[in-house]
């Protein structure tokens, strides 16, 4: 079996990674593991060392526990477009068993789009209403 070697963008990572409590556990049990296993019989060396290493306490040993500091969760744009996908998405995976709503149809989900409602005048809205029989234009050729 070959060894790794760490190159290139692996190697960056580990440089980056926060090991020192790890190694700090490893350099304080280590030798403590070697010595149990060169004093005991093959037979019960796993055994023993399951027991040390339930047994043993590294308060001394390790750096204090670094003070809790939740924070409140703040409702970003991205995470209302998660829970609004998760909620349909379940609406619509719900839908299609076998007693769902969509069952047997040619169901897709889809989005729709919010766009910037646009201030418009009320002769420009009655005109789309009406179909154009109000439109300014159609009242000056009438007049003249």
């Amino acid at each position: 079996m070959g060894d790794f070697l760490a190159t290139g963008v692996c190697s960056d990572l580990l440089d980056d990674l926060p090991l020192d409590t790890v190694m700090l556990v490893i350099s304080e049990l280590l030798p403590k593991v070697q010595n149990l296993q060169a004093g005991r019989q093959k037979a019960n060396t796993a055994g023993a060392i399951t027991d040390f290493l339930q047994s043993v306490t590294l308060v001394d040993v390790l750096p204090p526990q670094p003070q809790v500091c939740p924070r409140r969760f703040m409702w970003s744009d991205a995470s209302i477009v998660w829970l609004a996908s998760l909620i349909w998405g379940e609406v619509y995976v719900h839908g299609m068993s076998p007693l769902g709503i969509w069952n047997s149809t040619n169901v897709r989900l889809f989005l729709v789009k919010h766009t910037q409602m646009q201030q418009r005048q009320i002769t420009e809205t009655m005109s789309s209403v009406v179909g154009g029989l109000f439109s300014p234009s159609r009242q000056r050729s009438d007049h003249a």
